[in-house]
Order: structure tokens, then C-alpha cells, then sequence
């Protein structure tokens, strides 16, 4: 669940902060650009992902191969070993996927109908996974709300404030 929600907010975030100014009928954005943030979101997400599932796996290794009082590399190419890569290279395609959902939300709209719909895309994806999130850890709506709009307004802003595309 956790690359899922990274994902689909990183994605979101990252094309906002990127397409900021296109995002509000400052500047033009066309097909090719869109892909490519989606691209460049869902490569980054999904390398960072397997870097630290891989990194976390590692150090839990290093820690069994230490209380079994066995040599630091003992585990490496075990089935232990093996578990831990295909874990991580399932965390990484699942935040990568989900990074190229996010990224679309506001992008597509935006070329497709123009910079309203595109906004108002990523608010709405914002809220529902406000709501998402709050059934699932028991939180207020409300709050997560508020904060996820206030995280994606940051980026907007970022993005107006230090244009990547004009």
C-alpha cells in the first residue's frame, strides 16, 4: 500500500511542480511533454522503490546473518536472497505504475480539455485519496484532506515559482 500512495502523490506532485505554468493557462504543453514527465516520474520512482525495498532487505539479512552467528554474505544468492529482489522488484514496478497514474491525472486533462480540467483533476484525485486514506488508517477526511492539498498547492506554487516548462 505504501508505494501505491507514494506513487500515485509522487506522480501527481512531480507533474504539478514540472507543468505548473501549463497547468494554469500560463504556457502551452503538448502530448510529448506530457509522456515524458510521466516517463521521468515513473523511472525515478521506480528505481528509487527498488533502492530502498533492496537496502531495507539487506540490512534485515546482514541482521539474521549476525544472530546466526554466520559470516556477513552468507544469505547472498539464498532463497532469502532471492525473495528479497523479487519483493523489491514488485515495490518498484508497483510505485512506478502508480507514479504514471498519478503523473496523468493532471497532465492528460490538461492537454485533452485545457488547464481547468486538469487542475481540477488533480484536486479531485487529491480528495478522494484524502477519503482513501482515511478509511484506511481510521483518520479524519477531513485532515487528510487539508494536508494533501496543501502538500500538492506547494508543488503548484514550487512549479510557478521555478518553472521547469515554459
Amino acid at each position: 500500500m505504501r508505494y501505491v500512495v507514494l506513487g500515485i502523490l509522487d506522480g501527481l506532485i512531480t507533474s504539478m511542480v514540472l507543468s505548473a505554468k501549463a497547468l494554469l493557462g500560463i504556457s502551452g504543453m503538448d502530448f510529448s511533454t506530457a509522456i515524458a514527465i510521466m516517463a521521468i516520474a515513473s523511472g525515478i520512482n521506480a528505481l528509487v522503490g527498488f533502492t530502498a525495498e533492496y537496502a531495507q532487505s539487506r540490512a534485515e539479512m546482514v541482521e539474521i546473518e549476525e544472530k546466526l552467528g554466520a559470516r556477513r554474505g552468507t544469505l547472498v544468492r539464498s532463497a532469502v536472497h532471492v525473495s528479497a529482489l523479487r519483493d523489491a522488484l514488485v515495490s518498484a514496478a508497483r510505485y512506478g505504475l502508480t507514479s504514471i497514474v498519478g503523473a496523468a491525472i493532471p497532465l492528460l486533462p490538461t492537454i485533452a480539455i485545457g488547464p481547468i480540467a486538469g487542475l481540477a483533476s488533480a484536486y479531485t484525485a487529491v480528495v478522494l485519496l484524502s477519503v482513501a486514506l482515511s478509511h484506511l488508517t481510521g483518520g479524519l477526511s477531513v485532515t487528510w484532506t487539508v494536508l494533501l492539498v496543501v502538500v500538492t498547492s506547494v508543488g503548484l506554487v514550487l512549479g510557478v515559482m521555478f518553472p521547469i516548462i515554459d
